[in-house]
C-alpha cells in the first residue's frame, strides 16, 4: 500500500511540473478532418448508407497532435515543420496559434499539399458513431534537401532552448534521421524523443521511443502475438541494444505498456488503464508520446512517465476522434491508482 501511495504522490508532482516544460516538436504535421452525421436510410442508388449532416470538425493531427496535447497540459510545444500552402494548411497554422502554439517554425510551401485525413462517421439516434470511410489526401513526399535542412536548423535552435525534442516521423519526409541522430549527440542530456511509424531503427541514439507491437515486428521481423510465445522480453532487449537509447516504451493496445530500461533486467509491464470500452484510437500514440516525453523532462524516471503515459492513453481512447487530455483529467486519474 505504501509502495503505492508513493508512486501515487510522485505522479502528482510530476504532473504539477509540466507548466514549466518547454519542448520542440519536429515532425510531420497533418489534419485530421471528421465529418459527421446522422444515419437516415439506405440510397436507392447503391448500397450505402444516407447521413444527413450534422457537423465537420478540423483537429492536428500526425506530430500536430503531439504538440496539442502538450500545450492542454499547460506546457509549451514549440512546433517545427512544414505544411502546404492550401486551406488545410492554413487552417492547421491558424488551429494551433489559438491553442497557443508559436507557429513561426512551421514553413508554409506553395508545391505541397497539406496531409489531411477526412473520417466520415455516422450513428443512428441511440447507437455510438461509428466511422465508415477515411480518404487521405496530400500523399508522402520527398522534400528538397534545402528545406530538410532549414527544419533541421530551426529543430536544433529551438532545442537549445527548451528541456529537449520530441519528433514524429510519420512518413512525409519532414523528419530527417541522421539529422536526429546529430541532434542527439549534440543536445546529450536533453531529451530527445522519437515516435517513428515507418523508420525505427533509423533513430539509434536517441535518448527514448515509444513503438507499438506492430512497429517493433516490422523492424526486427519478428511475431510477437503467438500464443504461448512470449517473445517480447527479448524483441525490447534487441532494440534497446540496436537503437542505443536509455529507454523504451513499447505500447501493446489493449494489453498496456511494456518499458525497458539499461538498468532492469526484465521489462516493467503496465497492464491498461481504463474500460475496454474503447470509443477511437486515433492519435492515441501521439497522446502517450506527449506525456510520456513530458514526465521525463519533467524529471520523471521512465517507469514513473510510463504509468502518466499509461493513464492519458486510457483517457484518450475514451474521447471520439483525434483528442487531448488536461492535468485534471490525468490528476483524477492518477488519484484512482490503487
Amino acid at each position: 500500500m505504501s509502495g503505492t501511495v508513493d508512486l501515487r504522490r510522485r505522479l502528482l508532482e510530476i504532473v504539477d511540473r509540466f507548466p514549466l516544460v518547454r519542448l520542440a516538436v519536429w515532425g510531420d504535421f497533418v489534419v485530421d478532418e471528421f465529418l459527421l452525421g446522422q444515419v437516415n436510410r439506405i440510397s436507392r442508388e447503391a448500397p450505402v448508407l444516407i447521413l444527413d449532416y450534422l457537423e465537420d470538425q478540423r483537429v492536428p493531427g500526425g506530430a500536430a497532435n503531439t504538440a496539442a496535447n502538450i500545450a492542454s497540459l499547460d506546457a509549451t510545444p514549440v512546433p517545427v515543420g512544414v505544411v502546404g500552402d492550401d486551406a488545410a494548411g492554413h487552417a492547421l497554422l491558424e488551429i494551433m496559434a489559438r491553442q497557443g502554439m508559436d507557429v513561426d517554425a512551421v514553413l508554409v510551401r506553395p508545391e505541397l499539399t497539406t496531409p489531411t485525413k477526412t473520417r466520415i462517421s455516422g450513428a443512428g439516434l441511440h447507437t455510438t458513431r461509428q466511422q465508415i470511410v477515411r480518404i487521405d489526401r496530400g500523399r508522402p513526399h520527398t522534400l528538397p534537401p534545402s528545406l530538410r535542412r532549414k527544419l533541421a536548423a530551426a529543430a536544433s535552435e529551438i532545442a537549445r532552448d527548451c528541456a529537449g525534442l520530441v519528433v514524429g516521423d510519420y512518413g512525409y519526409d519532414s523528419v530527417e534521421p541522421a539529422a536526429v541522430r546529430r541532434l542527439a549527440r549534440d543536445l546529450r542530456p536533453r531529451l530527445v524523443a522519437v515516435d517513428s511509424r515507418w523508420r525505427l531503427l533509423k533513430f539509434r541514439g536517441a535518448t527514448t521511443l515509444t513503438p507499438n507491437e506492430p512497429e517493433v515486428q516490422a523492424a526486427l521481423g519478428v511475431s510477437l502475438d503467438r500464443p504461448g510465445d512470449d517473445r517480447l522480453p527479448a524483441a525490447g532487449a534487441e532494440l534497446l541494444k540496436r537503437l542505443n537509447c536509455a529507454s523504451l516504451v513499447i505500447t501493446r493496445g489493449s494489453k498496456g505498456m511494456a518499458v525497458f530500461t539499461r538498468q532492469r533486467r526484465k521489462p516493467l509491464l503496465i497492464p491498461v488503464y481504463g474500460t475496454d470500452e474503447v470509443a477511437d484510437v486515433t492519435g492515441a500514440g501521439d497522446t502517450v508520446m506527449a506525456v510520456y516525453a513530458l514526465a521525463l523532462a519533467a524529471r520523471a524516471r521512465p517507469h514513473e512517465a510510463a504509468h502518466l503515459a499509461n493513464f492519458a492513453g486510457g483517457l484518450v481512447v475514451m474521447k471520439q476522434g483525434t483528442a487531448t487530455i488536461s492535468r485534471k483529467e490525468l490528476r483524477r486519474a492518477i488519484r484512482s491508482l490503487r
